[in-house]
Order: C-alpha cells, then sequence, then structure tokens
C-alpha cells in the first residue's frame, strides 16, 4: 500500500490519501522531498518520497519511471519546476517545457521508450517520429557550457536562454542517452558523449 497523491493543488501542496489504513490529508509543498542516498546523503532526483498526511510514520518511496506514471509524472514535473531538481541540473524559476523535458528524461533513463505518459499524445511511434515519419529525437543541452544534456523532447514553449534543443536522428544515440547519466553532447550536436567534448 501506499501515500499516494490525489489532488495536487496550485500552491505545490498534495491532498494525499495513505490506502492501508485510509488515511487522508494535505502533504505541504516543503514537506515533497527527494529521497537521499544512504552512502552520502545526496539528493536523487529518481524518487520523491511522501510522508503520511496523518503523521503515522508510513511512508512512500515513488519512482520516476514507476509503474503509475499518471501520478508520478506530474508530481515530479511540479516539484521540479517549484524547487529545481536535486541533480542541480535545473533550477527553480526555469521555464516548465525545460523542467518537464528534464523530468521526461529521466523517465525515459528509468521506464524506457514510452513510458512518457503526462503528454496523452505521446506513443512510441510519437515519441521519435516526426508527421513525416522520420525518426528522430530532441535533446536539451547547457548552451554556452560544456553541452551538459538535461532534457530531451521539449513540449512547446521556450527551454530558457541557457539551454538550447538539438535534433539527432540517429537512434543508437538515444540507446547511449537513456544508459548515460550524465551525458553531453559532442561539439558537432551529433553524438552523446559520457564526458565534455572541450
Amino acid at each position: 500500500m501506499s501515500v499516494r497523491p490525489i489532488t495536487f493543488q496550485p500552491n505545490g501542496d498534495i491532498e494525499a490519501v495513505f490506502d492501508e489504513l485510509g488515511h487522508s490529508g494535505t502533504i505541504p509543498a516543503a514537506d515533497i522531498s527527494w529521497s537521499k542516498e544512504p552512502v552520502n546523503g545526496a539528493e536523487n532526483h529518481n524518487f520523491i518520497i511522501l510522508n503520511c498526511p496523518d503523521n503515522c510514520g508510513a511512508v512512500s518511496t515513488w519512482p520516476v519511471g514507476g509503474s503509475d506514471p499518471s501520478t508520478a509524472q506530474p508530481m515530479f514535473v511540479k516539484k521540479t519546476t517549484r524547487d529545481g531538481c536535486a541533480c542541480g541540473d535545473i533550477v527553480s524559476g526555469d521555464s516548465e517545457a525545460l523542467c518537464e523535458s528534464h523530468v521526461r528524461l529521466n523517465v525515459n533513463r528509468m521506464g524506457g521508450p514510452g513510458h512518457w505518459q503526462l503528454d496523452s499524445t505521446t506513443t512510441l511511434d510519437t515519441e521519435f517520429k516526426t508527421g513525416s515519419g522520420e525518426t528522430m529525437f530532441q535533446v536539451v543541452y547547457l548552451d554556452p557550457g560544456n553541452g551538459l544534456i538535461v532534457g530531451m523532447n521539449p513540449a512547446g514553449g521556450a527551454v530558457g536562454s541557457a539551454h538550447k534543443v538539438a535534433v539527432l536522428h540517429d537512434m543508437d544515440e538515444y540507446e547511449i542517452l537513456c544508459k548515460t547519466d550524465p551525458a553531453y553532447l559532442s561539439d558537432d550536436k551529433l553524438h552523446i558523449l559520457s564526458a565534455p567534448d572541450h
């Protein structure tokens, strides 16, 4: 059983329920936290911790690419937009499109292609194909900077002045992107690297 969100409030709070005991109430935005690495205590942007709103001590850990994407994905986008990302790649105050593309990259790394469901029009076919049938995907990267890739396939909207979008057509590069964290875009904008090109 889990502590699960029911409603997302405009101020970032979550109305939640703890299924096992039927506890319900509001989890303040400030109490929605990233999980911490056991070794060094660093926050991990792949997991969010929700405590029972009744303060009974029950806790649930939500993975970004887990089995309930319609609940988890909006929660991750809202937290990243509001507070910035635990990894430090996205800062609070950036565009929601940028934050969403960052969460989308993390979802695809954990759950695989086609797992992104925040955009109801996304299917495995539309994730990587244009209307003309051309296979491609987009990456959002720091520019100026070292080409650090911070997101993928941004949905409309600007990605901020410190970021640019590159289009890649080689699906082998997508596989590399999903296995490489952090990942960097090569100077020729054609390849995914595990270290900066410059």
